[in-house]
């Protein structure tokens, strides 16, 4: 039955003390990984329905080409929610990088604050959400930076909205944010610059936030419409453990394609400790440090009450380390959006798979790398923040854009010691 799933098989980290919570083993038993473990038929039916190539690359952190081999139905929703997911994380990591880069360029040439470069920062951060001061701006940026809250708040642009660039890149990607559009026209290659009237060559901001809100609502409109009514389609290899916490994540107003934050049911029976309002590492691996200790005696027990065919899946998908990665993920998340970069550091160390250090993988999944570059800058690390987007190039071109964004703030902070930029 298994003979056909070409999976990578991913080692277990070193057991921790068996310590659980009471209440803990009842709550991970309702999750995913034991549905799977204990009716591994009915896993691989849901695979052959759904599309076993696609769940094969999603496994493998593979997200565009596990797009492209999705059939229409439960898989093309459960990756359309991979791709909001990564696409905001990108959005976070341009509303970082932009305005630094904005910053650095103005104290270098004053002049510069006249051009194009202050509008594209104030319009990544605009597209996350973070409020802006557009007064100092033109009058010809604030009106179209304006739409900006407006789109992300779910109302379509005016249509004849004029961005900052000839062929209208900026104001269709704004149309994507409200929901007017789901992609952006030919004209606005990912790996093209901006055309602009002025000198400079710039990436549009706003396009990773744009493709969030598309990605966003289609996994929205395809995670309840297609008939296929088995929970596991969204579920599996992916950030809720149980039901119930999809339930939880679904009465979120943003919807599930927001970021995914793992604070439902299932972690709060297993009463972990937290990590604290400060900035401490330290308090970070020892919350790590618990869930490992409730997930490796989980983990023994599932393999031993398993038939041979579901241990052979526990074993060889890594279910139980890929679902704590996904676990760190997203308290590294949380530690970023409350100021806490050295703390995400630590939960994106402790989630990364050493083994595959520089490749996507079952434990490396696409925003594991978009995250560390983002907590790279945080703690003034330029240029490894360049070195963590490395790994996604590949598969997501779309990121040599962000990159070549961050290779130019990482040049102006250092041109003291490496020269010029490319101002021009």
């Amino acid at each position: 039955m298994l003979g056909g799933l070409l999976w990578l098989a991913v080692g277990c980290g070193p057991a921790a003390e068996p310590t659980v919570a009471d209440g803990a083993p009842a709550a991970l038993d309702a999750g995913w990984i034991s549905q799977v473990v204990t009716a591994p038929a009915s896993f691989t039916a849901l695979v052959d329905r759904t599309g076993r190539e696609g769940w094969v690359l999603l496994h493998q952190g593979r997200l565009t080409q596990a797009a492209r081999a999705f059939p229409d139905g439960p898989g093309r929703a459960r990756i359309a929610l991979e791709q909001a997911w990564l696409s905001q994380d990108l959005a976070w990591l341009a509303a970082e990088a932009w305005p630094r880069l904005a910053d650095a360029w103005v104290a270098r040439d004053p002049a510069i604050a006249q051009g194009p470069l202050p509008a594209l920062a104030a319009a990544s951060l605009l597209a996350t959400g973070a409020p802006v001061d557009l007064s100092a701006l033109p009058a010809d940026d604030q009106a179209w930076l304006a739409a900006i809250p407006a789109a992300t708040a779910g109302q379509a642009p005016p249509a004849d909205l004029r961005g900052p660039d000839v062929d209208g890149c900026v104001a269709a990607a704004i149309a994507m944010l409200g929901g007017s559009a789901d992609d952006l026209p030919p004209a606005c290659a990912a790996d093209a610059p901006l055309r602009l009237d002025t000198a400079g060559s710039f990436y549009d901001p706003l396009r990773f936030a744009a493709r969030a809100a598309a990605a966003g609502r289609q996994a929205q409109r395809g995670s309840g419409s297609d008939g296929d009514s088995d929970p596991l389609a969204l579920l599996l290899f992916g950030p809720w453990w149980a039901p119930a916490d999809l339930d939880a994540a679904r009465q979120d107003p943003a919807g599930l394609g927001a970021a995914p934050a793992m604070d439902g049911p299932t972690l709060r029976a297993l009463a972990l400790p937290e990590a604290g309002a400060e900035d401490l590492p330290q308090a970070a691996r020892e919350r790590v440090r618990a869930l490992d200790r409730a997930l490796d005696d989980w983990e023994r027990a599932q393999a031993q009450a398993a038939d041979p065919d579901g241990a052979a899946l526990l074993t060889d998908l890594a279910l139980v380390p890929q679902a704590r990665g996904r676990v760190l993920l997203s308290w590294a998340r949380q530690a970023l959006a409350q100021d806490r970069p050295h703390q995400a550091t630590a939960y994106l160390m402790l989630a990364h798979d050493v083994e595959q250090a520089r490749e996507l993988g079952p434990r490396n999944p696409p925003s594991l790398f978009a995250l560390a570059a983002l907590a790279a800058l945080r703690t003034g690390r330029t240029r490894e923040a360049l070195d963590h987007l490395d790994p996604l190039l590949a598969e997501h071109p779309e990121v040599r854009a962000l990159a070549e964004t961050i290779g130019d703030l990482a040049v102006l902070e250092g041109m003291d010691r490496q020269g010029d930029s490319k101002e021009n």
